[in-house]
Formats: structure tokens, sequence, C-alpha cells
């Protein structure tokens, strides 16, 4: 019986080794492939330069150099990222990220697409109700998501269908009450068969069907690894012959401030001043516990405390310090002089004040005017 025991062992290594070897052949020869891009791309954007001084070009012609322009510019920056991931190595998301306007993006991806979509007589169409939604992001990973739902869907239909493109925002359900962006890209083409679905975000999977285009097969992986850095998700649906959707979720970015215990006359100014006429989501701890619970998993924006609570200013300062990842996270403190204190250290608060206005005009110098 130990016998079969190990045989069996022997030869699930054997296969493992077998399933490791083929894996790194394949990130070699991706490797070479992804370098191999970047010489012809550094000639495009050099002849694509080079236009410039043929003499004045037209507006169609002009429009035209500097869409190649931009785009050699995003290829370039996804080779870049296609090389750490086909490397393994850990991409860091949050120096770079940024307000990215999600509506923005889709519109102007949807432009880019137009051409390619044409050559099949596909229509692209825009469902965008909303004027703005933001997510806190690397613009190029949003881009990158965008652009490989996108071109999927345009590739895996056949002519003459219509491929449906949608953003909007919704409030999550349950215990989940923070609010998203989703994404939506849906098409009438070829669906993915049922005993697919289970292996189609694996790295290299290709869907195979009647389709003129090739690919490799790593696309979606990289969405998917995408999407989970931010805390997202990605859904799909399918049938064989009706098409696919594919939805991502992500978090909406909805400016938070985090407010240390106060009076209710100062919270009330608060709401006044960031959520009724600005929009900003308020969150009010009482205790250093509950703050650091919510700095964990919270976004926040900016800390407001009040120098009156005992400790909590120095307590928060040492806890950020200690956090590489959220230790940039402006932190203020702040005394309401209408609020009776013997503290000797409220002479240190970031801003004191008798009345809302006074609050209002310091805060609004400080979110919005930096």
């Amino acid at each position: 019986m130990s016998d079969l025991i190990n045989n069996n062992q022997e030869t699930l290594k054997e296969k493992y080794r077998k399933i490791e070897m083929e894996f790194e052949e394949k990130k070699k020869l991706y490797r070479m492939i992804i370098h191999d891009l970047k010489s012809p791309l550094a000639n495009i954007a050099v002849n694509a330069e080079l236009i410039k001084s043929f003499g004045n070009l037209n507006e169609d012609q002009a429009e035209c150099q500097n869409l190649i322009g931009n785009e050699i510019r995003n290829l370039e920056s996804m080779v870049t990222y296609l090389l750490n991931i086909v490397n393994m190595e850990e991409i860091s998301i949050d120096a770079e990220k940024v307000k990215v306007d999600i509506i923005a993006l889709l519109k102007s991806r949807i432009e880019q697409f137009k051409h390619y979509a044409q050559e099949k007589n596909i229509e692209l169409n825009a469902i965008l109700v909303e004027e703005k939604l933001f997510v806190n992001a690397v613009p190029l990973h949003i881009m990158c998501i965008i652009d490989n739902l996108i071109s999927n869907a345009i590739k895996y239909s056949n002519h003459n269908k219509v491929v449906e493109i949608s953003g909007k925002s919704y409030e999550g359900v349950g215990k989940n009450k923070n609010p998203y962006v989703s994404i939506t890209v849906k098409d009438e083409g070829i669906g993915i068969p049922k005993e697919m679905m289970k292996e189609l975000f694996n790295p290299f999977f290709r869907v195979l069907g009647n389709i003129e285009e090739k690919g490799h097969g790593v696309g979606l992986s990289n969405v998917k690894h995408l999407v989970e850095q931010y805390h997202g998700t990605i859904e799909v649906e399918s049938q064989e012959e009706k098409g696919a959707s594919f939805v991502i979720s992500l978090p909406l970015y909805v400016p938070t401030v985090l407010v240390i215990p106060s009076s209710s006359e100062t919270m009330g100014h608060l709401k006044e001043i960031l959520h009724d006429k600005y929009g900003y989501r308020l969150i009010y701890t009482e205790t250093l516990q509950d703050t650091f619970k919510i700095l964990d998993t919270t976004e926040v924006t900016l800390i407001l405390v009040d120098i009156t609570s005992s400790g909590f200013f120095e307590t928060i300062t040492e806890y950020l310090h200690e956090q590489k990842s959220i230790k940039k996270i402006p932190l203020k403190s702040f005394y309401a002089d209408t609020v009776e204190s013997e503290n000797a250290t409220i002479q240190n608060a970031d801003i004191t004040f008798s009345e809302a206005k006074e609050l209002a005009l310091w805060l609004e110098e400080l979110l919005f005017y930096p």
C-alpha cells in the first residue's frame, strides 16, 4: 500500500515539474515577445514625429498624427506593465494613484476603438448617464482594463453586431454599503462555452472559436489581477452564439473625512460644509480602536482630530508613521472655542474657530486650494 502511495506521489511530482517547466517556457516566450515590441514601437514613434516636418497638416491629418502619438505612449506603458506581470514583480499601485474619471475615460477609449469596430461594421453603443464617476487609481491600469474588454468584445463578435458599453454607480448591499462604479461591456459574439468558464481568467487561456483575429490569452488574466488589486470584482455571463457580458466593479472615489471625537455642534458644522456642500463622506469615531479599524479598511482623504481629545492626535500620528500604506493621509487638528476646555495644547491646533464660516473657509483652502 505504501509503495502505491509513494508511486502516486512521484507521478504527481513529475506532472507538477512538467507543468512548471511549460509555464516557465511560456514566460520566456512572452518576455522575448514583449522585449521585441520595444524596437518597432520606438521606430513608429520617431516616424510619427517626422510627419510633422512634412509641412502644415490639415485637421484630419493632425488628428490622426496625435492619435498615433497617444496610442504609442499608451502601448509603451503597457509593454512595461506586461514585463512586470511576466516577471512576476509586485506592482505598486499606491504611489501613482490619482482621481480617474471613468465616464471620460470610457468615452475616450470608445472613440479610439471606433476604427477597429468599423472594420467589422460593429456599432459601439455607449450608455453613460452620469456625467462624472471617479475611482482612485493609476490611469494606465484602468485603461488596460477597459481596452481589453472592448477589444475582446469586438474580436469575438461577427460582422454587423453591437457592442454595448456602460458605466454607472451603485451602492453596496448587505454589510458592504460602500459605493461602487460598474463598467459593463456586452457583446453579441460567439460566447464562451460553459466548460471553459472556470478557466477563463487563467494565464495564456484563449476561447477558441470561428474568429479572424488571433490573441495570446494574457489579457483577461491581467484584467482580473488589476481589478483585485483595487479591491474590485469581475463577473461574466455568457451563452454560446449569443455573446458575453463582463461586469467590472471598482470602489467609487468619494472623498472621505475621518473626524475624531468632537461636540455635536462642531459635527453639524462639518456636515454642513463637507457633506451638504461638497458631497464628502463623513465618518465619526469616538475611540482609537474604531479609528484604527476605519483606517485599515477605508480610503480616507483627510483626518480631523479635536485637539482637546486627550492623547488622540499623538497616538494617531505615531500610528500613521508606522503604517507605510496610509502614512500620507493628511492629519489636522482643530479646536472649537465654543467648547469650554482647560486643555493646554489648544494653542497647537491647526485651526481654532468660533463660527462655522471660519471652519468652512479653512477647509475649502485646505482641500480644494492646496
